[in-house]
Order: C-alpha cells, then sequence, then structure tokens
C-alpha cells in the first residue's frame, strides 16, 4: 500500500481518552473458581497505576459500592462468576455510567475468557502519563508469566479515543480495510507464537503479522517473556502526539497486511 501527503483536516480532538482493550484465554473453563488464577490476576491488575485512581465497584452495570483491598475483590468476582464488573472513579453511579468518569476499568469474566476494557482521561490520564500504557503491559506481562501456558492474550491494544469528535489526517492513499486490530491503535501486544487457539481468521492473520514485523523509526518493538509490545507514543498525554502516532501505526498495519 502506498501513501501520500495528508490531505484531510488537522487534527481534532475533544476529550481525549486512551482506551485499552484487552481479551484473555484461559485454558480452564471454569477460571474463576481456581484461587491461584483469581488472585494472580487480581494481584497484576491491582498493582497498576490506574487501580489507585480507582473508588468503586459494580457488577451488571449496577451502582458500585466502596473499592476494598485485592483480597476482598478477589472475593467479589469469585463468588460472583460470569459478568461484567465495573471500577471507576467517583461515586456508586459513576460504575454504572463509565462515560461520566476519568478512570474506568471493566473486568469481564466467561468461560475461558477474561475481558479487560480500561480508559483514563483528563486529569488522570495527566498524572498517569506514560504509565497509562506501561501499567497494563505489565499487568498482563505478570499473569502470563505467572499463569504459564494456562493462559494466552488474544487480543490487547490500547488506542486514543474522544468524548467529543477525534480525526487525524491519514497516511493511507486508499480507504482503510477492515482489519481485526483498530488502525488507529498506539500500542499492538500479542504472543510471540501467537493464536494457537485461534481458528483461522483476521485476527489469528494480524497477530502473527504484527509478531513478526519489523517496526519503523519512531516505533519501538520490545519482546516481555511470551510478549510482543509494539509501541508508537511514549507518552499518551498530548492529543496532537498520540494522533500522530495512530496514523503512522494505521500506515504501518495496512502495509504490513498487504492487500
Amino acid at each position: 500500500m502506498t501513501t501520500s501527503p495528508a490531505t484531510e483536516p488537522a487534527t481534532v480532538v475533544e476529550g481525549l481518552q486512551l482506551l485499552w482493550y484487552i481479551e484473555l484465554r484461559l485454558a480452564d473453563a471454569r477460571w474463576w473458581t481456581d484461587p491461584e488464577a483469581m488472585a494472580t490476576v487480581v494481584a497484576a491488575v491491582a498493582a497498576t497505576a490506574r487501580w489507585k485512581e480507582l473508588e468503586v465497584i459494580g457488577a451488571a452495570y449496577r451502582p458500585g459500592t466502596p473499592l476494598g483491598p485485592p483480597a476482598d475483590v478477589v472475593r467479589q468476582l469469585a463468588s460472583g462468576g460470569p459478568g461484567l464488573y465495573n471500577l471507576a472513579r467517583g461515586g456508586p453511579r459513576h460504575a454504572t455510567y463509565g462515560d461520566e468518569t476519568e478512570a474506568w476499568l471493566q473486568i469481564g469474566i466467561a468461560e475461558h475468557v477474561l475481558k479487560l476494557i480500561s480508559h483514563v482521561r483528563g486529569d488522570v490520564l495527566d498524572r498517569l502519563g506514560p504509565a497509562a500504557i506501561d501499567d497494563m503491559v505489565t499487568a498482563i506481562a505478570r499473569i502470563r508469566s505467572e499463569l504459564g501456558d494456562r493462559v494466552r492474550v488474544l487480543e490487547m491494544h490500547a488506542r486514543p479515543t474522544a468524548l467529543g469528535e477525534l480525526s487525524y489526517p491519514h497516511l493511507i492513499s486508499a480507504p482503510p480495510p477492515d482489519t481485526a486490530t483498530p488502525l488507529s491503535a498506539v500500542v499492538d501486544v500479542v504472543e510471540q507464537e501467537p493464536a494457537r487457539e485461534l481458528p483461522e481468521g483476521a485476527l489469528a492473520r494480524t497477530a502473527r503479522l504484527i509478531a513478526a514485523a519489523e517496526v519503523p523509526t519512531g516505533a519501538t518493538r520490545q519482546s516481555i517473556g511470551e510478549l510482543v509490545v509494539v509501541r508508537w507514543v511514549d507518552d499518551p498525554r498530548s492529543p496532537i502526539e498520540i494522533c500522530q502516532a495512530a496514523a503512522r501505526h494505521e500506515a504501518w498495519l495496512v502495509g504490513i497486511l498487504g492487500p
């Protein structure tokens, strides 16, 4: 895919936030009933910088209650079982309405699956800075290391989103294709030998290509245990810099995916 100078309007960002999407597959279908697995997951996530910003926890989009210590969260998730658990900054209602809070973390539990979806913005993003990226990478690398082959990363990326408008010049000369990974991602995390459990398809192919691809100047490729981390921005607080990073990632991903 060839590239061409940007012809779209200048970057516009209103209410920048950094959004993480993480999906892990666990070998045990009812993994939440294993005290070791649940304790490992909660300890790793509770060690993140964003956890310190969270104040309430609620299940199934119901108003939350005060967030207790990790041991209490382990018991709550293990006893609650499959479902969605929302942790948020603010009062009880913020566990229900994620768009109203500057820090949000959703823990999704299902058979064979753990999902973590989180955003930070505003003052929280300003406080975290690079840790808004680093903390989740460190958490998942810890889970992957401590649980070994009992867990695999299926999909993991961070991208800029916004409460208002977000647009930036695109560096590709044709309409972007549909991809398994967002074109606007600024961090991709894949297994070094990805997608053994995935059926052949777009997600498996994309993960394999990302794991093997070289990255251009301005991006970094790092191996952490069994994971490969491709990162396009150091500090996600600048709306201009993070959108420029998203544009570079878009051009790179389209290039490695090919026609």
